[in-house]
Formats: C-alpha cells, sequence, structure tokens
C-alpha cells in the first residue's frame, strides 16, 4: 500500500521534476548537485534517475532522492498536476547529454502514465 502511494511519484519522475530557479526560469539539477544535496553518492543518483519503481530502494534513500527533486510523497498532487500541466522547457536546454536524459525520462514517463491508465 505505501509502495503504491510512493509509486505515484517513482525514481524517474522524481528525477525529471528536479530543478531550481536560473535567471527568470528553471534549470535541471545534475547528478552532481543532487549528490550534494541529497548526501547520497552519485552513482546512486545514476542509478535511482531510471528506475520505474521505489521496490527495493531504502526508506532513507527514498526520502533523501526525493527531498533533493523536490518532491513531497506526502502532498504528491502538486507535482502530479505540474507535470500534467506545465511545460518543462528546463528538459530541452543544456548539454546534448542532459538533454539525452530528459529523453529518456520523458519516454520513462510516458510509459508509466499509459500503463497507469490501463
Amino acid at each position: 500500500m505505501i509502495l503504491d502511494k510512493l509509486d505515484r511519484l517513482p525514481p524517474c519522475v522524481c528525477r525529471l521534476l528536479a530543478r531550481c530557479r536560473h535567471g527568470k526560469g528553471w534549470r535541471g539539477l545534475s547528478h552532481r548537485e543532487l549528490g550534494q544535496i541529497s548526501k547520497l553518492p552519485k552513482s546512486t543518483i545514476a542509478e535511482l534517475s531510471f528506475r520505474k519503481t521505489w521496490k527495493g530502494v531504502a526508506v532513507d534513500v527514498v526520502d533523501a532522492f526525493a527531498a533533493a527533486c523536490g518532491v513531497d510523497h506526502l502532498r504528491a498532487r502538486r507535482q502530479i498536476t505540474y507535470l500534467r500541466t506545465r511545460s518543462m522547457t528546463y528538459t530541452e536546454t543544456g548539454s546534448i547529454a542532459q538533454v539525452k536524459m530528459y529523453t529518456r525520462l520523458l519516454r520513462l514517463y510516458a510509459e508509466i502514465t499509459k500503463a497507469q491508465q490501463s
């Protein structure tokens, strides 16, 4: 039951939402920045970033990763609304590697959304 609640915003979606203010807009956070904020190793950030479920992830890691991404699982409605209604222009800017990462994350998000609707 708790896993179902957490999986409303799985790791890949949390990673997609990880951003910070930059001038008048937003920019996505790097793995290094998320690692510094969460105190998790960069390798853990990279591994979690493309997972579709929190299954098998320790609670303290879930909490640290989600908080670093700016996600509050207890108040998920705000993030879910943002995903459905906002344009995420920060996913189209940055280095080639960042754009590829965001393209992959958006694809995973589309797969998860499609599976939830079925």
